[in-house]
């Protein structure tokens, strides 16, 4: 190639490059006009006044967390991440802090700096609290007992999932909690020892609503009689009945997990508690029945979640409510298969208004809708139909229904409302305007009327 070729390529780049310089600082210049343009723009939420900020930042609060609260991809550390001006407002906003939970086992490492930093923000604002451990090992271990008792003068509610250990060594730390209202204690490594008693919590005159997992009564100090709300978690039937005793003022009772007595030759002293108006016996076996008297009770939950643990016997049902005789006002039963309920149980309460059972029996269903003894309810809730042994399909409920729609006001006078929901769309028969014509005309008496599945009602 000759020379004059060589010197005439060079100078053909170095035209094409002129040219793209020239494009780059066109763009540039165009980039540079944007940028004044948008930073002129006024945007309305930069306007706001900071007290009207931290109202909506209240609401960008996630309403449950997978893990823990401490999470930078979510409010309120997300908030801090967009610009000074917010960080400023999530700062001086207590209330977004007011809720901590947290879980040693994702950030041992700075856990006692993150607990620090957290409650302080907070300042006077109530706090809930949740704690994870085990805490045992986390670094500066006395700086984080510190920052709870510091903190413990606003804790409204505090719950302490962690091994026996843990609590132990909190108690060697004297806090006190003037405004706790409610506290769960869980243990995860199982109940005390019969030689430890905690006494932490000696200052607490607003506490009223107690749980406890694992962790017996009789090894924590509390002021028993002052407590309105209690529910135990995995508790022996023995257990169950001695701390009902402890508390003769609670008004609601929930037992979790409830185990059957074990035949070691000691009797179980039966009780009456006055006082419970609402009782749930949850994933536990009925038996605790045949020793509870309560003849104050309004609501009574019976749930079965298909966990293996609950048993349903009819015959201590019907005695235990015969025993009470309360004016029951509510009756939840909701079990994974149908169970022997007899509507014998169920005549003799004058005063119920709420029926809500789930997998109704066929026996049962066929029986309701004559008897005289429930002709005071008003909410009648039959769910999770299906076609299975002793069940009732949908198909059922609404056939045995509509022979009592002609003489509702006589039979069922008072009846607002009802829902004969399926337990899934496979079990959903196709209707018949016929079929469904009575319903639709109670719905425009003004009856609360809900025939389908969960999600969709076809009247």
């Amino acid at each position: 190639m000759s020379n004059a070729s060589l010197r005439a390529q060079a100078a053909d780049l170095i035209l094409a490059i002129s040219r793209q310089q020239r494009l780059l600082e066109d763009m540039q210049a165009q980039l540079e006009d944007l940028k004044r343009r948008l930073d002129s723009i006024v945007y309305p939420v930069l306007t706001l006044p900071p007290e009207i900020s931290s109202e909506i930042f209240l609401y960008c609060i996630p309403s449950t967390r997978p893990l823990d609260v401490v999470n930078i991809d979510e409010a309120p550390l997300l908030l801090m991440r967009i610009c000074s001006a917010w960080r400023q407002i999530a700062v001086s906003t207590p209330a977004l802090w007011s809720t901590f939970k947290i879980d040693a086992d994702y950030i041992r490492p700075h856990f006692s700096e993150i607990v620090g930093t957290w409650l302080s923000r907070a300042r006077l604002c109530p706090l809930s609290v949740t704690i994870t451990g085990p805490l045992f090992g986390i670094r500066h271990f006395d700086s984080l007992l510190e920052s709870l008792r510091r903190h413990s003068g606003v804790m409204r509610s505090l719950e302490l999932n962690m091994v026996i250990g843990d609590l132990t060594e909190m108690a060697t730390h004297p806090m006190s909690f003037p405004m706790l209202q409610k506290l769960a204690i869980g243990f995860r490594d199982g109940v005390l020892s019969d030689s430890t008693c905690v006494k932490m919590f000696d200052y607490v005159p607003m506490l009223h609503e107690l749980l406890l997992h694992y962790a017996l009564p009789s090894f924590i100090t509390l002021p028993w009689q002052q407590l309105t709300k209690f529910t135990a978690e995995w508790y022996s039937l023995a257990e169950c009945l001695e701390a009902l005793q402890l508390m003769p003022n609670i008004v609601e009772s929930r037992l979790v997990g409830v185990l059957l007595a074990e035949d070691n030759g000691v009797p179980l002293d039966s009780i009456s508690h006055p006082k419970i108006q609402y009782f749930a016996l949850v994933d536990s076996n009925t038996e605790i029945l045949n020793f509870l008297t309560l003849p104050g009770l309004q609501t009574l939950e019976i749930l079965d979640f298909g966990n293996g643990f609950s048993g349903f016997d009819s015959e201590a049902f019907g005695d235990f409510l015969s025993r009470s005789a309360p004016s029951l006002r509510k009756i939840v039963i909701q079990s994974d298969h149908a169970i022997d309920l007899r509507l014998i149980s169920l005549s003799a309460l004058p005063a119920l208004v709420d029926l809500e059972i789930w997998h109704p029996p066929t026996a049962f269903v066929a029986a309701l809708f004559d008897l005289p003894g429930l002709k005071h309810v008003q909410r009648l809730s039959l769910l999770s139909c299906r076609e299975a042994t002793d069940e009732a399909s949908i198909f059922d409920v609404i056939e045995l229904a509509s022979g009592m729609i002609p003489h509702r006001r006589t039979t069922w006078p008072d009846l607002r409302s009802f829902r004969f929901v399926a337990a899934s769309e496979r079990y959903l028969p196709i209707f018949s305007d016929e079929m469904l014509l009575p319903f639709r005309k109670l719905k425009e008496e003004g009856i609360d009327v809900y025939i389908g599945t969960e999600t969709e009602s076809f009247v």
